[in-house]
């Protein structure tokens, strides 16, 4: 007697091929019939109550996902090679843009980064992954670390604030040249 491993155990006369519908529906009528009367007149009260539940269940609306929160951490700055002149995103790498690597923030989202030390902040527009280095939080293009005032020292404590579509949007910096990046904007807290 042949035997097979089957979900619910071993089964005595294992199916050579899969069962079409008329075979399936045979065999569950099968194994119902199979159950005492007790244990059939138990199951249907619950089918019926989970069927019921089923369709009873309150749809889930889409909700609009929150906006990120502020981010803490270091920020380098990168250039790209001769070779490689596309970002992430697909656009040309541009580094007098003020553009930026973040791993998870869309494209396109605008971001203000502060230093802490020094209080200077300069907007970005995230264009790329990354930064590869894991202690790391966001990449500036050379661009933004010029305004940062980073670039000799490579690395520094800033703050990540993503900035809300219509506030940047209204805003008369933008730079069609650079692929509508926004230009410095200094501030000194």
């Amino acid at each position: 007697m042949r035997r097979a491993r089957h979900c619910l155990g071993w089964h005595p006369n294992p199916p050579h091929e899969l069962l079409n519908p008329q075979q399936l529906r045979r065999h569950v009528f099968a194994a119902v019939g199979r159950l005492n009367r007790p244990m059939r007149a138990a199951l249907l009260p619950c089918l019926v109550v989970l069927l019921l539940a089923a369709c009873a269940a309150p749809r889930q609306q889409a909700v609009a996902p929150a906006p990120p929160c502020a981010q803490q951490g270091l920020a380098s700055w990168y250039t790209r090679m001769p070779g490689q002149t596309r970002t992430a995103s697909g656009e040309q790498f541009n580094p007098a843009a003020f553009t930026a690597a973040h791993r998870s923030l869309p494209f396109g989202t605008r971001v203000r980064v502060t230093d802490v030390a020094t209080g200077r902040s300069v907007v970005v527009r995230i264009t790329d992954r990354g930064p590869v280095a894991h202690d790391r939080i966001i990449d500036l293009s050379v661009a933004a670390a010029k305004v940062l005032d980073m670039r000799r020292e490579g690395v520094a404590l800033v703050r990540v604030e993503p900035l809300p579509a219509a506030a940047v949007s209204a805003s008369p910096a933008l730079d069609a040249a650079a692929g509508a990046c926004l230009g410095p904007q200094i501030a000194r807290s």
